[in-house]
């Protein structure tokens, strides 16, 4: 006889918690089975598993660069879980010590000296922080003012941040909405909550999606549908967003009415201009007369070039920073749009080349190992996302300490501690780096 299901009450069970940042990553913890294989645990294998019946005590381990590429941080990303981050050594506390230890191992350093460096293939150019020019040793501090967050975030996004749009975005968003990915969900365009209420517009764009996402369309349909969806889009977009985004309104809902893509992709063209002008200028008495030259000029190259792009407009959006303006180029752009400048364009394009090489790209960051090694330029970065350098609470030894959390002398007390640690961490790796970069460059 089979015994009967039954079901009881779980008298204790281990009450959940949201992680903290001090936990351990999944993804490191020893405990953790590896699937299939961690790269920490293959390496124990090599050095130990294989090795560890010959090894022997007291082998002092070379000394190495210590400020590769993988260990900066970049590209950077965000914290896995938890509820804060650690803190972090600022730029100039980093400076301060460089510019001691570098003095104490018998270097002789400036400070942000430019260095130029060109290949076949690859040309860089840029301020070192801390450099010896004899003995090619040096450090390049990365932080916010100096390198290049969109590659860190992500090296390959090229898309303009919102609430501009271009004429490119624009289409490569009907292509994928035509095969049926959309990158937007339905509800955000259509309430399907209050059908009886749509416009014929709104239950022919809801016909559209249907046949993109679940059929296909016809070329007639593609043809026809186009129009409707950038209708839609740019419909969305005035209704949504600040009405002081769309700086040239008439002009686009002409370009829509007549379905002119060449009138469109220029209305947009001057709608991005004009709000990358304001976005570079103070809101003063006096500018909105130059801001308006530049506007007409730009409108009749536009109108002499249909269908192009501005290269006004390119260095406009490489000087941009969605997270960041750099402070002496936005000054010298505002110096540029209070006066009207007949060479402002030679101007613009010599503030984005100056922009240009005071700021690390991903790309140079890592090409700083390949140096180290094969051209003994020993530039060693140290990042703004470094872990070994940050020190809130992340000494061991103070994590167990329960007393912390109820005296507030000794929360001062421990995060003090855990800052002088990750200054004598930083001290030592820097020492290491120029005595193994002395030993490297034979001099």
């Amino acid at each position: 006889m089979k015994k009967q299901l039954e079901i009881k009450p779980v008298l204790r069970y281990n009450k959940a918690k949201y992680p903290k940042y001090t936990d351990p990553n999944p993804l490191d913890d020893p405990k953790a089975l590896p699937y299939p294989f961690s790269q920490r645990m293959l390496e124990w294998a090599v050095t130990l598993g294989i090795f560890g019946a010959t090894a022997c005590e007291g082998v002092t381990q070379e000394v190495g660069n210590t400020f590769t590429f993988d260990k900066t941080g970049l590209p950077y990303m965000p914290a896995m879980f938890g509820t804060g981050l650690p803190d972090q050594l600022s730029s100039k506390e980093i400076r301060g010590i460089v510019l001691r230890i570098s003095k104490d191992e018998g270097l002789n350093v400036e400070e942000n000296v430019p260095w130029k460096y060109s290949e076949v293939h690859f040309s860089m150019q840029f301020p070192i922080s801390v450099f010896d020019e004899d003995k090619k040793i040096g450090f390049a501090i990365l932080d916010y003012a100096n390198t290049d967050r969109n590659s860190i975030i992500d090296e390959f996004s090229k898309r303009i941040p919102e609430p501009v749009i271009s004429a490119p975005q624009l289409k490569q968003m009907w292509e994928q909405f035509a095969h049926g990915n959309p990158d937007f969900s339905l509800y955000g365009w259509v309430n399907l909550e209050k059908q009886v209420l749509w416009t014929k517009e709104e239950k022919d764009f809801f016909k559209l999606f249907t046949k993109a996402t679940f059929s296909s369309l016809s070329e007639k349909e593609q043809k026809e549908g186009e129009w409707l969806f950038y209708k839609m889009l740019i419909k969305d977009r005035f209704k949504n967003e600040v009405e002081k985004t769309f700086y040239n309104k008439p002009t686009i809902q002409k370009a829509l009415q007549e379905k002119d893509w060449f009138a469109l992709r220029q209305a947009l063209e001057l709608n991005f201009f004009i709000r990358l002008l304001h976005e570079f200028t103070r809101e003063k008495e006096g500018d909105e007369k130059v801001l308006e030259q530049y506007i007409a000029e730009q409108q009749n190259w536009l109108a002499q070039n249909p269908g192009e792009s501005s290269n006004v407009t390119n260095v406009l959006v490489e000087l941009k920073d969605p997270y960041f303006v750099d402070a002496k180029v936005k000054t010298a752009l505002q110096a540029l749009f209070q006066k009207y400048n007949p060479k402002w364009k030679e101007l613009l394009s010599d503030i984005r080349d100056e922009f240009q090489n005071s700021r690390f790209s991903l790309e140079e960051i890592k090409a700083m190992d390949y140096w180290a090694e094969e051209k003994e330029l020993f530039v060693a970065p140290i990042s703004f996302e470094d872990d070994r350098f940050k020190y809130y609470y992340t000494e061991k030894e103070l994590l167990k300490d329960e007393e912390i959390s109820k005296d507030s002398t000794e929360l001062e007390r421990a995060k003090m501690m855990t800052k002088e640690a990750a200054l004598k961490r930083l001290e030592d790796h820097l020492r290491m780096y120029i005595r193994w970069a002395k030993s490297q460059g034979k001099y």
